[in-house]
């Protein structure tokens, strides 16, 4: 599409597509620390989300945006709205969590990153069982299935919430024991996990 023809067009998405035509850096793939099983606190009350129910979830991550602060997913514009796609999410044995690899294409995304933002991801519970106790903390019920929505760079940590939607976010820790938020597919450290 000419510039020209954009700039007619006037409106937001307009004003997105140029941005995204105008973007100074090649897209990126990095690795991060997205959740880790246990107890979260939400409005509503505590709730446990296991191994085996993030391990099913962790097929529905894959091709999800990411995008900078959260926002509703809305189909009708995930290209222009999109700062980048999660490519896959993985169980990382050595440090009990599941990671995600994903690719950031804005200059948005790629500023986040580069002022430190950290990962927030957004999931829809499916399914619930009963509440119990887990290491001796209680909790209401437990979130037996779900699927994830988006991937946040968000500037700073926040209390878990359920939105009016029914998605719940969790704000994820900074990744590799807080010595670095993000690291680039070039300079990553866990880099494709491999079996040792």
């Amino acid at each position: 599409m000419q510039k020209l023809q954009i700039l007619r067009m006037g409106n937001k998405m307009a004003k997105k597509l140029l941005e995204k035509e105008n973007a100074k850096q090649e897209p990126k793939v990095y690795f991060c620390k997205h959740i880790t099983a246990g107890i979260c606190r939400y409005n509503e009350g505590d709730v446990l989300i296991t191994d085996d129910t993030l391990k099913k979830m962790n097929a529905t991550f894959s091709g999800k945006p990411v995008y900078v602060e959260h926002q509703k997913v809305n189909l009708e514009n995930i290209q222009e709205e999109a700062d980048g796609y999660v490519i896959k999410s993985f169980y990382m044995p050595e440090d009990a969590s599941y990671w995600a690899q994903f690719i950031v294409v804005s200059d948005k995304g790629h500023k986040a990153i580069k002022d430190g933002y950290r990962v927030s991801n957004a999931y829809v519970p499916e399914s619930f069982g009963a509440g119990g106790d887990y290491h001796n903390i209680p909790y209401k019920q437990e979130i037996t299935d779900g699927h994830y929505t988006h991937l946040a760079l968000v500037d700073n940590r926040f209390n878990p919430l359920k939105s009016a939607s029914g998605v719940i976010i969790v704000r994820a820790q900074p990744m590799s024991l807080n010595t670095a938020r993000f690291q680039s597919a070039k300079k990553r450290v866990w880099g494709d996990y491999k079996k040792r």
